[in-house]
């Protein structure tokens, strides 16, 4: 016998390291909802599996992870949740499934998976990513290590104009948050993170295949800050203006487009993989400057 259950008036939602599977990725999630207010508090941690094999119908296998790389990863979530989680007002009452997807959208198009630091004497050290093969919306030390370099090259913006073009998406904004690192900062070693604003398209030609123009801006500042509405809204027009007046464009491997490609379509769910190109080729710095803006066109 089913029985039916509702919000009651203080009814609160939390869940402790749900996984949820999406292709490549094995994505813990903790999370804290009150449905009456739509307050939504969560952390997490994606890890991604090593591909095993391709079978002859062209389908992908990949590993599952082991016991302890789980288990690393659940203590990671919690202790994000517990130091700094992800903290919003999201619609209320929402269904399970609609809770779910609102915790995956601002994983990709917001905070990702953790919020700022609320208290800036606490540390996380070894984060479970820097020595599993996992890696995070966010940057950790494992994603610095798993970008290795591409054969990411770097095109003339003005020579894949999209009337020629084959299909091409319309523009996307992302935001992607580095790993703390300590810095001097106005004369004072501090923690500091850098926030990365990118606009771009993505675009296959019949003259370079599949490609990416992008443009960028970085915010730099102490970890213990947060940029407000306001100054988040200039970085993503700074992004958009350059990308629009004078982007970078490059082309990417076919295996990454075979891939990923329906990142290459308005219909996506999330740029997340195109999201880390476009972070690989910034921090490619070229000349020892980050990759931010191209030629301006003329």
């Amino acid at each position: 016998m089913s029985s039916a259950t509702f919000y009651g008036i203080n009814t609160v939602v939390a869940e402790t390291n749900i996984w949820l599977v999406e292709g490549s990725r094995h994505i813990c999630i903790t999370y804290h909802y009150e449905p009456n207010s739509g307050h939504l508090e969560y952390a997490a941690c994606i890890h991604r599996r090593t591909l095993s094999h391709i079978d002859r119908e062209g389908f992908k296998h990949y590993y599952d992870p082991t016991i302890d790389i789980m288990s690393g990863c659940e203590e990671t979530t919690n202790r994000r949740f517990d130091i700094r989680p992800v903290i919003f007002e999201s619609k209320p009452r929402m269904s399970y499934d609609e809770i779910i997807t609102e915790i995956r959208r601002e994983m990709c198009h917001g905070a990702g998976v953790k919020g700022p630091r609320v208290n800036p004497s606490k540390s996380e050290p070894n984060d479970f990513e820097s020595w599993t093969s996992g890696s995070d919306y966010l940057s950790d030390i494992a994603e610095e290590l798993e970008f290795q370099p591409e054969p990411y090259a770097t095109i003339e913006a003005n020579m894949t104009p999209l009337w020629l073009a084959e299909s091409y998406t319309g523009i996307n904004l992302t935001r992607y948050i580095s790993e703390e690192t300590v810095e001097n900062y106005m004369g004072i070693k501090m923690p500091i993170v850098r926030e990365y604003f990118m606009a771009f398209r993505n675009i296959v030609s019949n003259t370079h295949g599949p490609s990416i123009r992008f443009g960028a801006t970085i915010s730099r500042h102490p970890a213990d800050e947060v940029l407000s509405e306001k100054e988040v809204e200039g970085h993503y027009r700074t992004a958009e203006d350059r990308m629009s007046r004078c982007p970078v464009a490059f082309t990417v491997p076919n295996d990454f487009y075979s891939e990923f490609q329906v990142q290459w379509t308005d219909e996506a769910i999330h740029y997340e993989d195109v999201m880390y190109a476009i972070l690989d080729k910034i921090n490619s710095r070229p000349g020892g400057r980050f990759l931010i803006r191209g030629s301006r066109w003329a």
